[in-house]
């Protein structure tokens, strides 16, 4: 049993490696190595899942899988299944973390996160899709305490505020 895959061309990671069919193998193949840590370890591999991938070209990437699996292209949507860049991981896993994200084909490119207290999403100019609305948005994370919440959002730098999801699920918006 197989599946084949064409893939959009011309469509680069946020750190500007090429999505192709090389990388698509290389993320599957890594996530079904034994030696890649899986918070679920079945997912997509095991006795029923995938067995191989072969690159065909750029634009091709064809799946055998070991039994008939009828939700294998619901399975390929999961997080599990991700792609990501072959260059971020061959840089360390240090730097796939906080200022150097994994790198997707995304409408924007992250940065901050980890220690920082702010992440920035700025529009990536060469997404293939709808491009967003705006150049960059920075996303500023106040700590506790609660006043301190208070008065940033007074001050105006916030557009949206959010309680802890523990004390409330919604979010309400405040004058930029």
């Amino acid at each position: 049993m197989s599946w084949t895959f064409t893939l959009r061309s011309g469509v680069k990671f946020s750190d500007g490696t090429p999505f192709n069919a090389a990388a698509v193998k290389f993320s599957i193949d890594r996530l079904l190595s034994p030696t890649t840590f899986k918070a679920q370890p079945g997912v997509l591999g095991g006795k029923t899942g995938i067995d191989h991938v072969v690159a065909v070209d750029d634009t091709h990437v064809q799946f055998f899988l070991k039994t008939k699996f009828s939700p294998f292209a619901a399975a390929m949507t999961q997080t599990a299944a991700a792609v990501i860049s072959p260059a971020s991981v061959k840089r360390g896993a240090e730097q796939a973390r906080g200022d150097h994200p994994a790198g997707g084909h995304r409408a924007v490119r992250v940065q901050g996160g980890g220690r920082q207290r702010h992440v920035t999403m700025t529009a990536n100019k060469s997404y293939w899709g709808t491009k967003p609305n705006y150049d960059t948005q920075i996303y500023k994370i106040v700590p506790r305490p609660p006043a301190a919440r208070r008065w940033s959002s007074r001050a105006g730098p916030t557009s949206s505020r959010c309680r802890r999801p523990t004390t409330s699920r919604r979010c309400r918006a405040t004058p930029a």
